[in-house]
């Protein structure tokens, strides 16, 4: 499940099949059908999980098309609050490592 923090060039994704969602005042329940379990996520990881269905991204994409879905700058939502959301997304079971590897031009 954990790809690991060194490994920063993970592309993500997720299962929409594996998701019941729906929302509940400014938060959303999503019930994972693998695990069975509940979960209660606030606007920020639905908006990951939420991009993520569509499109495996790695946090830095995944940072740009937060900020602008949600129209916030890089101080209102940094990488390091994305990766941290990742994880846990992660951990939760919700998104996992896509087979899609991400090219750099370096």
């Amino acid at each position: 499940m954990l790809a690991g923090p060194s490994q920063q060039d993970t592309v993500w994704c997720a299962d929409k099949a594996c998701c019941v969602i729906e929302p509940h005042e400014e938060a959303w329940y999503v019930y994972h059908t693998l695990s069975g379990e509940t979960h209660l996520l606030n606007f920020l990881s639905y908006e990951v999980l939420k991009l993520l269905f569509d499109t495996p991204l790695d946090a830095e994409a995944i940072a740009e098309h937060v900020r602008i879905g949600l129209d916030f700058d890089i101080e209102d939502c940094p990488l390091s609050l994305i990766r941290q959301t990742i994880q846990e997304l992660d951990i939760a079971g919700f998104i996992r490592p896509s087979d899609k590897v991400k090219f750099s031009n370096a």
